[in-house]
């Protein structure tokens, strides 16, 4: 019989550096807590045999990618202050959206489906740069629990959620993106992809709300990330430890979003797909999960700005 740990899927630690490492996150792997033995902190103390490290940042539990972890205290505090304040660390993520093939491209789905203004900086919600409806940006606000708010301290945020009520705060987010239109593709493989045109997205935050992505796919793309089907109510509702966070159609939790790129100190990350994870992916990477060089052109062209420690 195997043991849990034998069974556990493992991180990739795909750099390190005497200040931080960066990681390469399966999908189904929390990033947060320290009781489970394949969380994060847990699978690096084994690996390092040492408890230096420290989270700095977070992904969803079925979002895969890469994470930056703090192996000492000053960077832990230079890398969450330069990520709070927005766009000085580079962090972009690739995400695939479903649309249905009778629209029979996205830019026909964008002009007959969604609500949308082209180059108005001052309108509140999806926003084109051209005409060609291919990169732009996401300025819905987002309900984020008032728990979860990084301008509260921890008192005041356990103090009010002290009764265990789910209270919703509206806060502005920003999402720059860019759609990667050539490599749009039909793929009937799994229910999941039937009568769909699968869309991958290059996205990009300028704030760090909790869920934000996956909030500003569904009120952007009116659909919501491929195999996210139930965020919406997995975010309105007190968590059940048995609710199914996505849909059922696809054999794994795993959703359509990767953490694809971090760059800071005039360093570029580039995050392969685990192996595990790269079918939902397949036609944007090569059979080892890296990346095709047209994403990591469209990631780029989202033209971030990064910080120096």
């Amino acid at each position: 019989m195997k043991s849990r740990l034998s069974r556990i899927k493992p991180i990739i630690v795909q750099h390190i550096d005497p200040e931080f490492l960066v990681i390469n996150k399966p999908s189904g792997i929390k990033s947060y807590g320290y009781d489970k033995p394949d969380s994060v902190i847990p699978q690096l103390n084994r690996l390092f045999q040492s408890n230096e490290f420290r989270l700095v940042q977070r992904l969803d539990r079925f979002v895969s990618g890469g994470l930056v972890v703090a192996r000492t205290a000053g960077f832990a505090k230079w890398y969450s202050k330069v990520l709070s304040e927005g766009n000085e660390i580079s962090r972009q993520y690739i995400g695939l959206i479903a649309i249905p093939q009778e629209y029979q491209s996205i830019q026909n789905y964008i002009r007959q489906k969604l609500q949308y203004k082209l180059g108005d900086s001052q309108y509140k919600g999806l926003v084109f740069a051209n005409e060609q409806l291919d990169q732009g940006e996401i300025s819905h606000d987002v309900e984020v629990l008032a728990r979860d708010d990084r301008n509260k301290s921890a008192k005041k945020r356990a103090l009010q959620h002290s009764d265990q009520s789910r209270v919703f705060e509206q806060k502005n987010a920003f999402t720059k993106f860019k759609i990667i239109t050539e490599l749009v593709r039909k793929d009937d493989r799994f229910p999941l992809f039937k009568d769909k045109l699968i869309v991958p997205i290059a996205i990009q935050l300028k704030t760090g709300r909790k869920n934000q992505i996956r909030d500003h796919i569904i009120q952007a793309f009116k659909v919501p990330l491929l195999n996210d089907e139930n965020f919406v109510k997995f975010k309105a509702i007190s968590i059940n430890k048995d609710l199914k966070v996505n849909s059922e159609l696809y054999e794994t939790n795993q959703i359509g979003l990767h953490c694809a790129r971090i760059a800071f100190n005039n360093q570029e990350f580039v995050i392969p797909l685990h192996k595990e994870d790269n079918q939902l992916f397949r036609s944007l990477t090569n059979k080892h999960g890296v990346l095709n060089p047209k994403v990591i052109h469209a990631m780029r062209s989202l033209n971030s700005s990064a910080a120096s420690f």
